[in-house]
């Protein structure tokens, strides 16, 4: 069985855009891991699609993967990584706490060429 891997919305967007270095990092995750999209990033891929009238490329990418929800654990997980960066001054953005949420939760590394934004987050595998 393939190890397990999320990724992030920056990486999709350089997939679709076919812009580097998340194109590379994108194919060479989906030969090598079993590949999740988070909700979050299905908000963020489809707000994109949605102001670029993209529609059907967008929902066609999104259903080649699992989504991982925005659970009531997640939501809770969320809570309590958004305190502890705000109380260390190191706050990043609200979509990329609930990411980092999920694959918390679900015990999955993030992909991301966002390292630095991420390493505040405990905990937290990444994958390059």
């Amino acid at each position: 069985m393939k190890e397990s891997l999320c990724f992030d919305t920056d990486v999709c967007v350089d997939f679709l855009r076919n812009r580097e270095p998340g194109n590379i990092l994108f194919s060479h995750s989906v030969e090598t891991y079993q590949c999740y999209l988070s909700a979050i990033t299905v908000y963020e891929l489809t707000l994109g699609a949605e102001m670029m009238k993209r529609f059907q490329d967008i929902r066609k990418f999104i259903a080649s993967f699992s989504v991982l929800p925005f659970s009531l654990e997640v939501a809770q997980k969320a809570a309590e990584v958004h305190a502890k960066l705000r109380k260390a001054h190191k706050e990043i953005g609200l979509p990329d706490i609930f990411i980092a949420a999920t694959c918390l939760v679900n015990n999955i590394p993030l992909i991301t060429r966002n390292k630095n934004h991420y390493q505040r987050v405990e905990g937290l595998k990444l994958l390059d």
